[in-house]
């Protein structure tokens, strides 16, 4: 059976390109959702088995943590949401962090921003991110 060399989640960072890419603070939770669509093309001669086409790929990014509007990356997720609700931003996730040479890439449209104060925990914070072209790994 090959060794694999799994990597601590703790790792990952985020950066997002504000003029240069910069490590989003606080985070604890980055999640990658990448998928396609699928149609079902079945007609009446299919023999009882469904038939299936591919259509488009796309993806989704769902980014949480403690939230910290004194960090310059998380202020400016959140007035991507809501001084420039549309805009466009470009990021990279490192599973294995800054020392990794691998990494996603993408922009995408910062689709939903949900911030929970709670009397017995941090600030939390949560942004969804729907992608905007093709997803890159390198």
């Amino acid at each position: 059976m090959p060794v694999t060399n799994p990597t601590p989640g703790q790792k990952c960072i985020v950066q997002i390109n504000n003029s240069t890419y910069q490590t989003v603070t606080g985070l604890k939770t980055a999640e990658i959702q990448i998928g396609t669509d699928i149609y079902d093309i079945t007609d009446l001669n299919s023999n009882s088995w469904k038939l299936k086409l591919a259509g488009l790929s796309d993806y989704t990014m769902k980014l949480g943590g403690n939230f910290d509007l004194s960090d310059a990356q998380q202020a400016v997720l959140q007035a991507d949401i809501i001084t420039t609700p549309g805009s466009t931003i470009q990021w990279k996730v490192y599973p294995a962090g800054t020392g990794g040479i691998h990494f996603y890439g993408g922009s995408g449209i910062i689709k939903q921003q949900a911030v929970k104060f709670d009397v017995k925990a941090e600030e939390q914070v949560s942004w969804d991110i729907e992608g905007s072209g093709a997803i890159t790994y390198s």
